[in-house]
């Protein structure tokens, strides 16, 4: 174990992982608190001994504070682009149109309370990730989505929010409100809380520019770390911040009328198919006889927003009881997570080590982070790292293919993507002899762009 002389050097962990490089060297890496840390004074303490360590230490960071934060608004404005948020955006922009014939000032209040619900979860949850990193723990963007519990209620909440938009229920406050607010124009709560889902459910996105400042943020200090993520949130709330000082602009998109109730159960089929992507992830995160478990209670779900919608009175309430007390049993029972993705038997699997061997052994290599909850992950490899061009130019030149798959929660690739000054995924990472360092593949892969950022 390292100790460091000196306090607030780098973020403790329960265990340090030491990597034999030679007969004589040894690599450990530590995450840093800060970037400006140029000299390190310790000791290490192995199978009983201490020894003396004294090292120059390299800036860890290639960018500054204000880079960051100017990477952090273009990548929170882009990530309204990305596919996994479509499904909660589509229902906002459902409610504007509802909105055509009401006053500025009503559509105002509903813009800025959806910001405030964007800006509200992104500043809670860069102080989750301080105050789980100030345990000692390693995080990065997107952990909540390898605990196979949030995952399981994700699904529900989308699965939930699709069978609404399918029937007339309109919930006046609570979390399905969610799903109906396209229906309560007065609901301000309900544009807030929509903020708050868009914010969760863009977890498995990474927009370009973003992995680099939310790695720049969280292997700062605080005061650096929550800058960041509101500029992050600033950028996702743009547009409507923007609607905030323009309302006008509303009159610009059709009238309301019948045609938005077809539109309406249009968008459940998005919130349903993003609940069958969660159940695939789930299931890859824990067992078949848990996914069993989780399809049971979607059945009941169904069933439960049935009873709300066709029955009044008691029945409702009968229906939501059911559907509180079978969730509560279910994830009480939930088996534990398997260890990772099925094995891909063209790749390597990774280790904390094997970049150092096959650099030694002047072995080329290609590293994918990834994770089966990682869409932009998942998409990269359906358009390009899995298609026979690529998998060709890969053998050609000679060149292994290593994966990490951070599914479920693992130290190690933390502490990997931190030596990259990465906290989130996507991550490739290039290296053939002859190269100074390794090279940081970009986030969104086609397969010439792939194939041409390796010659």
């Amino acid at each position: 174990y390292l100790f460091p002389k000196q306090d607030n050097l780098f973020i403790y962990s329960p265990s340090q992982k030491l990597v034999k490089l030679n007969d004589d060297t040894y690599e450990i890496t530590v995450p840093l608190l800060s970037s400006d840390i140029t000299f390190f004074s310790g000791i290490l303490s192995l199978n009983g001994e201490g020894f003396q360590v004294e090292e120059n230490l390299q800036s860890v960071s290639s960018m500054s504070l204000w880079q960051a934060i100017l990477f952090a608004l273009i990548g929170g404005l882009i990530l309204n682009l990305m596919p996994c948020v479509f499904p909660v955006i589509s229902l906002k922009v459902l409610s504007f149109v509802s909105m055509g014939g009401d006053d500025h000032a009503k559509i105002r209040t509903h813009a800025l309370s959806f910001a405030g619900g964007v800006m509200s979860t992104f500043i809670s949850i860069a102080t989750a990730l301080l105050i789980i990193r100030s345990s000692g723990s390693m995080i990065g963007w997107g952990y909540q989505l390898q605990s196979p519990i949030v995952v399981g209620i994700l699904t529900l909440i989308m699965l939930g929010i699709g069978l609404v938009l399918l029937t007339n229920i309109n919930f006046a406050a609570g979390l399905t409100t969610l799903g109906s607010s396209v229906q309560s124009r007065n609901d301000y709560s309900g544009s807030f809380f929509t903020g708050v889902l868009a914010v969760v459910v863009a977890s498995p996105c990474t927009a370009p520019f973003m992995g680099a400042a939310i790695g720049y943020a969280l292997l700062q200090p605080s005061f650096a770390t929550l800058p960041i993520f509101i500029a992050l949130g600033l950028g996702f709330a743009g547009p409507y911040l923007i609607l905030a000082l323009k309302p006008q602009w509303i009159s610009a998109l059709p009238k309301p009328g019948a045609w938005m109730e077809t539109l309406k159960q249009f968008f459940a089929f998005p919130m349903i198919a993003t609940a069958l992507w969660l159940m695939w992830v789930f299931m890859v995160q824990t067992s078949g006889d848990a996914l069993i478990l989780l399809l049971i209670l979607s059945l009941i779900l169904g069933v439960a927003v049935w009873m709300i919608a066709t029955f009044k009175g008691r029945w409702k309430w009968i229906g939501m009881i059911m559907t509180v007390i079978t969730a509560f049993q279910i994830f009480n029972n939930l088996p534990a997570s398997s260890t990772e993705m099925k094995a891909d038997a063209s790749a390597e699997k990774w280790s904390l080590e094997i970049e150092s061997e096959m650099q030694s052994q002047n072995q080329a290599y290609l590293i994918n982070f990834t994770a089966a909850w990682c869409i932009t992950c998942q998409t990269n490899e359906k358009t390009a790292l899995a298609r026979e061009k690529v998998k060709e130019y890969l053998a050609e030149e000679n060149i292994t293919y290593v994966k990490a798959d951070w599914t479920n929660r693992n130290e190690d690739i933390a502490i990997g993507l931190a030596k990259y000054e990465r906290t989130g995924i996507p991550l490739y990472i290039f290296w053939k002899p002859g190269m100074r360092g390794s090279k940081i593949l970009p986030a969104v892969l086609t397969e010439d762009s792939l194939i041409k950022s390796m010659q």
